[in-house]
């Protein structure tokens, strides 16, 4: 009983530190995709304006509220939908090892496809109705093209999400384990 109580606070933790991560990149990235538009934009009209990463905002309206939401709905997803469960079964079925990297590239792949596709809609629903227009919400059309146009750049986020959760999987899980003192458990193949 205590172990699994343990398990499930590293869990807990671990997702916890994953989305804000998460969060914090891709409304950065979010901000820079939505420069590199507007100097197409004012290109057409003859405006010259250059994307830049010193004109990233951090206020809290364009960075702050982002990013607490985007972390909020990462957290969500992994939490309540099993996408690590099916990563691990997917990792078990083409027979990766546990602890391996392919396994965990495997089950980030997983994560972040699913994590992508889901926070790329609700996120640009959410800018749209938040930062631009709050009657937006109102307008099918409006939130249509929002959701459009958070599919629209999956080429660019889904790497990134993948590449992001191979690198910090394992590191923040460690981290967990070692804020909370629970132990690695012991996992032998084919075991999940």
């Amino acid at each position: 009983m205590e172990h699994e109580k343990n398990e499930r606070n590293v869990k807990i933790l671990n997702i916890a530190m994953q989305s804000i991560v998460f969060g914090v990149v891709f409304t950065l990235l979010g901000q820079y995709v939505g420069m590199i538009e507007k100097a197409a934009y004012l290109s057409t009209i003859g405006v010259p304006f250059e994307p830049s990463l010193s004109a990233l905002s951090f206020s809290v309206i364009k960075f702050w509220l982002p990013a607490a939401i985007g972390a909020l709905i990462g957290f969500c997803i992994v939490y309540f939908i099993p996408v690590i469960k099916w990563g691990v079964g997917l990792a078990f079925k083409l027979k990766a090892k546990p602890g391996s990297l392919w396994f965990s590239v495997i089950v980030a792949f997983v994560i972040a496809a699913i994590m992508v596709l889901i926070l790329s809609v609700l996120m640009s629903i959410l800018t749209t109705v938040i930062l631009v227009d709050p009657a937006a919400g109102e307008h099918a059309l409006t939130l249509g093209l929002a959701i459009l146009g958070g599919l629209k750049y999956l080429y660019l986020f889904f790497p990134i999400a993948w590449l992001l959760a191979v690198i910090i999987a394992n590191p923040s899980e460690k981290l967990a384990r070692l804020i909370l003192k629970v132990p690695e458990p012991k996992l032998e193949y084919g075991q999940h």
